[in-house]
């Protein structure tokens, strides 16, 4: 992997997902080129105080372990405030390097660390920490509300944070396999409901179609899930 001098990485596609609204300051692992391997996405969803008078105006940064920029700035939301104009949660940082790589490189910065700035002066206040990091992987994700502490050890509050690790058009595939699921489903039980009673088996109310009683045997139930449509003539006939 060569170096490459570090610059401001977009979140392409934000726009169009509706989910990403923060732009990354680099890509991952800092100052390194690679090909895209996968995304991390980063959500600081709220920030709960829980001092009697918290700071009025604070933003959160994040600086990854090398980097040299200014970090990405964060803007969740601020249960101390009842209005807040401005939210900003979400960010997507590209990887570029290999599962065995990124896991070492999370091994050796050891923990996140979320820095509670002044908005007006950008002074630092308080900090949180998301440790195991190195735990994250496409299979599992960290999330959970961490504690904000003062530099004199005060806990002032906590920050809910989560990250994801996921591939290119991986939630949109989550999604189409999904309406694939509940399109087989829907046919399913559209047949059952549409078929002669018979004999013998457990009789049951279809919700879909309340006008119809379908007898549905035991093996049947075991099996409807992702049902493919070549085997609903099988159904019909071992009815």
């Amino acid at each position: 992997m060569k170096s490459r001098k570090q610059k401001s990485v977009k979140a392409g596609g934000s726009k169009k997902k509706g989910k990403v609204d923060v732009t990354p300051s680099t890509s991952l692992p800092p100052l390194v080129e690679g090909q895209l391997r996968c995304f991390l996405r980063v959500t600081i969803s709220r920030v709960l105080w829980t001092v009697h008078k918290p700071p009025s105006a604070t933003f959160i940064r994040l600086r990854w372990w090398g980097e040299s920029s200014n970090g990405t700035h964060f803007l969740p939301r601020d249960g101390s405030q009842l209005s807040q104009k401005i939210i900003k949660t979400t960010a997507r940082f590209p990887i570029r390097c290999g599962p065995k790589q990124f896991t070492s490189y999370l091994t050796d910065m050891g923990s996140m660390v979320l820095e509670v700035l002044t908005k007006p002066d950008h002074l630092p206040i308080a900090r949180s920490q998301v440790a195991g990091i190195s735990r994250l992987s496409l299979s599992h994700s960290i999330s959970g509300f961490y504690t904000i502490i003062s530099p004199t050890s005060e806990k002032l509050g906590e920050l809910q944070s989560m990250l994801h690790l996921f591939l290119e058009g991986q939630e949109v595939t989550l999604f189409f396999n999904f309406f694939k699921s509940f399109y087989f489903l829907m046919l399913f039980m559209w047949f059952l409901c549409s078929s002669k009673p018979a004999d013998s088996g457990l009789s049951l109310t279809c919700g879909f179609f309340p006008a119809c009683h379908s007898p549905l045997s035991l093996s049947l139930i075991s099996d409807f899930i992702h049902c493919p449509v070549s085997k609903l003539k099988a159904y019909k006939a071992r009815k």
